[in-house]
């Protein structure tokens, strides 16, 4: 008996900015919530929305729906309609808007990492961020970043049909080998077989237009100008209307690498309101010139080797740089090594990421080069993002460390001792107005130290990551607290005492001196176990885009050829 097929439709709704919540005066800390704008907010533990469309037959959790009423959804939550039953489903996670016609029977999120399970029918669908997740259709298993693809279910088989961008599928419920289908393909899985090789895409008119709607309806943010106020390469840009461009001279032997080169990066160029200007090079030229500001890109297969150049330069701490996967040829990828600069390195990887995936330019500029369709698998996180480079999830920014109320100390706060000092300038570890540097008379510096009681400042003595210190040192002042004049800082621009990274990654400020990495102070260590360093953050965050991003780079720095890479940042901590 042949399956009734079931439509379904997803497309992912990001919005661009961001929002942040009032401070709440009540806490210890005031928790400022930095989130995207979404069109599918949620509540509690919910996870997304439901709206009916058309009644009767439609059920959720085995309960039939009489209204058209908004309703939340939440993990594990089972939506069937029948008849004339349809609706649409809004989820947060990773953006997605999904609308059905009757016969569908699906699953949301039924598990960790897997946004929807799809038992039979067939769906066209679209993810806008976040980093890669899995979808379930019958015994396949689809991998997603964010592309715009069709899925038709049977009990007999799953074929996938991709519109933009690249959907890795794997058949056997996930244990056969994977293939990728990339943009104007599809492939068919066999019940308990591995996936066919990919052939070119066969659409029915319906599936057409819906693809082509969510195509049309998918927020592209990465293909606009982007944020210039936290990052020193972006400014220059803007400041000089010009994108400087070196060519690495032994990877422009080609003409074909020239011509998919310029022809994507002045579409990047346009996008951001800026010219194009380049020069071939080498890579010891290339160095020098990132490090000097003389040029803002280098394009190479080997970007760790311009590290290595500018340390034969004796660039010093200016020696260093980030990369970007731009181009995969073969065995080789060819990247953007640009100077280390978050917000220069994430622009590029969103507009890169964005092209690639949500539109035909990256496509277009491929197979007008090379003729064919770009190696997405070999593009690595550009195509299926790493939850360290994922986009569209929020900052929790944590501020208002509270030492005194109302000339006595805090609620809560612990005195651990007592002694007598000096505070002689202005706190090192954060802009705020009432905090200061102090020396007690055992000649112990403290930083910071917060005034508010007359001839008293209050120290934290807890380390500085603590996520909530709670004892203090009275420290009684020997002389009257020196007349400063400061300028009004934003509470947030001063360095951070704590980071959480995106992948839950707990990072916190390094002590004695601190060297650079092309020009940026490497701040903070990231610990992976109780004294071992993961990898160190470099630089300041760059807020223009959700998250808030840093630079990272490797323990071993210092001695092997290296190149910075960019995390977001799941939270942070100020004083």
């Amino acid at each position: 008996m042949p399956q009734k097929a079931v439509s379904l439709a997803l497309a992912g709704l990001a919005a661009a900015g961001v929002a942040i919540a009032a401070r709440d005066s009540s806490a210890d800390f005031a928790r400022v919530r930095v989130s995207v704008s979404s069109s599918c907010p949620t509540d509690g533990d919910a996870v997304g929305s439901l709206t009916p469309l058309k009644l009767p037959k439609l059920w959720l959790n085995g309960h039939p729906k009489h209204s058209k009423k908004t309703v939340s959804l939440h993990a594990r939550d089972r939506i069937r309609t029948a008849n004339n039953g349809s609706f649409k489903i809004c989820l947060a996670e990773k953006e997605t808007l999904c609308s059905a016609i009757p016969g569908t029977r699906l699953k949301v999120l039924p598990s960790d990492g897997t946004l929807l399970s799809l038992n039979a029918g067939r769906a066209s669908c679209s993810t806008a961020s976040g980093f890669t997740k899995k979808l379930k259709a019958g015994k396949a298993t689809l991998t997603v970043g964010d592309p715009v693809f069709n899925v038709s279910v049977t009990r007999r088989r799953t074929i996938v049909k991709v519109l933009l961008g690249a959907v890795e599928v794997s058949g056997n419920n996930g244990q056969a080998d994977p293939v990728v289908v990339g943009s104007g393909m599809q492939t068919r899985v066999p019940s308990g077989e591995a996936a066919a090789q990919p052939t070119t895409i066969a659409l029915a008119p319906a599936e057409k237009t819906k693809l082509d709607k969510l195509a049309v309806q998918l927020p592209k943010p990465g293909l606009t100008k982007p944020d210039s106020d936290d990052s020193d390469a972006l400014k220059a840009i803007v400041a000089r209307d010009a994108l400087l461009v070196d060519l690495d001279r032994d990877a422009f032997g080609d003409p074909l690498v020239a011509r998919f080169t310029l022809d994507l990066l002045s579409s990047l160029a346009n996008a951001w309101g800026v010219a194009v200007k380049r020069q071939t090079t080498s890579t010891s030229g290339a160095a020098a010139d990132l490090a000097k500001g003389s040029a803002d890109v280098f394009v190479t297969a080997d970007p760790a080797d311009v590290t290595t150049a500018g340390r034969k330069l004796r660039l010093g701490d200016a020696a260093g740089v980030a990369a970007v996967p731009f181009l995969a040829l073969g065995k080789t990828v060819v990247q953007l090594a640009t100077r280390a600069d978050a917000g220069l390195a994430v622009a590029l990887r969103r507009y890169l990421a964005t092209s690639l995936l949500q539109s035909n330019i990256y496509a277009k500029a491929y197979d007008g080069a090379f003729g064919g369709l770009p190696q997405y698998a070999r593009l690595g996180d550009l195509a299926f993002p790493t939850v360290g480079h994922a986009t569209g999830s929020k900052t929790e920014v944590h501020q208002g460390f509270v030492a005194m109320e109302n000339g006595q100390l805090a609620q809560g706060l612990k005195v651990s001792r007592t002694t007598k000092g000096t505070c002689s300038r202005a706190s090192s570890a954060t802009s705020r107005a009432d905090a200061w540097i102090c020396t007690d008379t055992a000649q112990r510096t403290w930083d910071p130290c917060f005034s508010g009681i007359q001839n008293i400042v209050v120290c934290p003595s807890d380390p500085p990551a603590t996520e909530r210190p709670v004892k203090v040192v009275k420290l009684f002042l020997l002389k009257p607290l020196p007349a400063i004049h400061r300028q009004k800082a934003d509470p947030l621009a001063g360095p951070a005492r704590r980071i959480e990274t995106n992948g839950r990654t707990i990072c916190e400020p390094t002590t004695g001196a601190k060297p650079s990495f092309g020009s940026q102070p490497i701040d903070y260590a990231c610990l992976k176990g109780a004294k071992v360093t993961g990898f160190f953050l470099a630089g300041r965050p760059y807020r223009g885009d959700a998250p808030w991003t840093m630079l990272t780079v490797p323990p071993n720095w210092q001695t092997t050829p290296t190149v910075a890479d960019t995390v977001g940042i799941a939270a942070i901590w100020y004083w």
